[in-house]
């Protein structure tokens, strides 16, 4: 066996015992990994951890959550350009929905200081869209003190600022 290999195998292996004992599940695997590791908190990225406890969102971030039929969620993620606080992926990239909740899988977006919306699409790794059109999320005054979410259902455009 390779040395590099028993290192990917040991820290995946940590990292699932690890995820376990906090009560959280493994993520499933994607093309978009990397963008769902999040930094210590005092380096808020565009994406935040797979794992920990699902709370409240923090200032001046998005939380989207998301729900498909069938429950299929593997590669995908939102595509956010105009209004986050750093550059995400590249088209067709995305940022995955890292989390789970009741409602489906969610993943928060740190947002630009002095953005008043976010133009973004729910897409698969391929860049296949849920919606066919561009969507939005216009941001309430006190995003940067106690963040925004909104709710998107698989095959409907509109983006619902309260749980539907």
């Amino acid at each position: 066996m390779k040395p590099a290999y028993f290192v990917r195998v040991t820290f995946l292996l940590l990292g699932t015992a690890w995820l376990a004992a906090c009560g959280e599940k493994a993520p499933e695997s994607s093309s978009t990994d990397s963008a769902a590791v999040a930094p210590p908190a005092a380096e808020q990225s565009a994406s935040v951890a797979v794992g920990g406890t699902i709370g409240a969102v923090q200032p001046g971030v998005v939380r989207f959550h998301y729900q498909r039929k069938g429950g299929d969620y593997n590669g995908w993620g939102v595509y956010a350009w105009k209004g986050v606080k750093e550059e995400g992926p590249q088209w067709p990239g995305n940022i995955a929905f890292a989390h789970e909740d009741a409602f489906g899988r969610y993943v928060d977006i740190a947002v630009a200081r002095d953005a008043a919306l976010m133009d973004f699409l729910i897409t698969d790794s391929s860049g296949k869209k849920d919606c066919a059109t561009d969507q939005s999320v216009t941001f309430p005054p006190t995003i940067m003190e106690r963040g925004a979410e909104v709710w998107i259902l698989s095959g409907d455009c509109k983006v619902y600022t309260e749980q539907p």
